[in-house]
């Protein structure tokens, strides 16, 4: 039985498109054979393409996986109404999936994101051959979070330590970096999802000394509740939580091309 299910998605993936694509339908059992597990196992395999495709808004292929049987996808298909498979059949039909590509065919036999995240911390110089082998945006961007995740004890401006509610933010922002930069644990800083998307808005920022600036420490601009005071003006001036490892600590550099960029 495969214990790398990412590594199983990427080998299923073809063939459901195949299948989405003929107006076909695989069972789980034929599912089972193509990874090399037992029927009850394939599940595992289509978790990670139900969640890319939901999380990218693509047409839900695992739609096409059903019971011998019923002739219906399992209780964990959750991708569309269950009232209206026709529609999500017709759906993944009609996707154009070689635009998409298989976001899981760079995943060996030995890889899966937690693997791929302990190699950016303990192997930095294999940074580009992860982006090379992964690609997608959205699995690059869960990997550097679980490399976050494991040298940060919390958010990084208010050390918040539920992990739900804990992402992966860049310092230089994605579409300014080079494609190991996406990946560099040092151009990176876990943070809670509010501080994260008030980090990207620019309200705050970090200075080169590593300390979090504010964009209205004096609290001059609008109103301030109790909360807003201890949330934003109360963090100005104070150092932003530093990494376990000395070797994921914010790389200054980052922080000046992101404050001297335009606009």
């Amino acid at each position: 039985m495969p214990r790398n299910w990412t590594h199983a998605a990427g080998v299923l993936w073809p063939h459901l498109v195949e299948a989405g694509k003929a107006r076909q339908t695989i069972t789980y059992t034929e599912a089972a054979q193509v990874i090399g597990t037992n029927p009850l196992s394939v599940g595992h395999a289509l978790g990670p393409i139900q969640a890319y495709c939901l999380e990218n808004r693509l047409a839900p292929l695992t739609v096409v996986v059903v019971g011998k049987t019923s002739g219906l996808p399992g209780d964990g298909f959750i991708a569309w109404n269950a009232q209206d498979l026709p529609s999500a059949s017709e759906a993944v039909r009609l996707q154009n999936w070689e635009l998409v590509g298989n976001p899981f065919e760079g995943f060996g036999a030995d890889d899966d994101e937690t693997s791929m995240a302990r190699i950016l911390l303990d192997e930095p110089q294999r940074r580009g051959e992860i982006y090379r082998a992964v690609r997608d945006r959205g699995v690059l961007q869960r990997i550097f979070r679980l490399a976050l995740l494991d040298v940060y004890e919390g958010c990084a401006l208010c050390g918040l330590s539920f992990r739900c509610a804990l992402e992966a933010a860049h310092i230089l922002p994605w579409g300014e970096c080079n494609d190991e930069e996406k990946v560099d644990v040092t151009n990176g800083l876990l943070l809670c999802s509010s501080h994260h998307k008030l980090f990207d808005d620019d309200v705050f920022t970090l200075t080169p000394k590593l300390t979090i600036e504010y964009y209205d420490p004096e609290g001059l601009d609008g109103r301030y509740g109790a909360t807003d005071r201890t949330f934003a003006l109360a963090l100005h001036g104070r150092a932003v939580g530093a990494p376990l490892r000395s070797t994921a600590r914010i790389d200054p550099s980052f922080v000046r091309r992101r404050n001297g960029r335009a606009g």
